[in-house]
C-alpha cells in the first residue's frame, strides 16, 4: 500500500464520516424508524471503536498509518498534527489552527448520539 492510496482511503471515510454525523438530524426527522433502527445503533457502536483506536494509535489511525508509509518511502516526509491542518494547508493554503480542529471533530462525533438520544 502506498501513501498516496492510504490518502485516498483516509479522504474516503472521512466524506463519509462527514455525511453520517451532518446528515444525521435530517435522518432522524424524516426517517424516525430508520434512524432509532439502524443509524443510532451504529453510531454507538462505531463512536468507541474511533476513540479507542484514536487513543490505542496516538491519533487518527489513518494518519498514523499514512504518516508510517511516507517515512518508509521517503525519511522525513510525515507531517505533525492532523491531516485536515495539514492538507488543508498543502492544498488551499488555508492555515486551520489545532485548538479549532479537535473540537470541531468532537462535535461531529457526538452529533448523532446527541441527535438520538433527544
Amino acid at each position: 500500500m502506498t501513501p498516496k492510496k492510504v490518502l485516498i482511503i483516509h479522504i474516503v471515510v472521512f466524506i463519509g464520516f462527514l455525511v453520517f454525523s451532518l446528515s444525521s438530524p435530517f435522518i432522524a426527522m424524516r426517517y424516525a424508524a430508520f434512524f432509532s433502527g439502524y443509524f443510532f445503533p451504529f453510531a454507538i457502536i462505531v463512536m468507541p471503536i474511533i476513540l479507542i483506536a484514536w487513543h490505542f494509535f496516538g491519533g487518527c489511525p489513518f494518519t498514523v498509518w499514512e504518516n508510517r508509509l511516507r517515512e518508509r518511502t521517503q525519511s522525513g516526509s510525515s507531517y505533525q498534527n492532523s491531516c485536515i491542518q495539514y492538507y488543508a494547508f498543502q492544498w488551499f493554503g488555508i492555515r486551520i489552527p489545532l485548538k479549532l480542529i479537535q473540537p470541531a471533530l468532537v462535535a461531529l462525533l457526538v452529533l448523532p448520539i446527541t441527535v438520538g438520544l433527544l
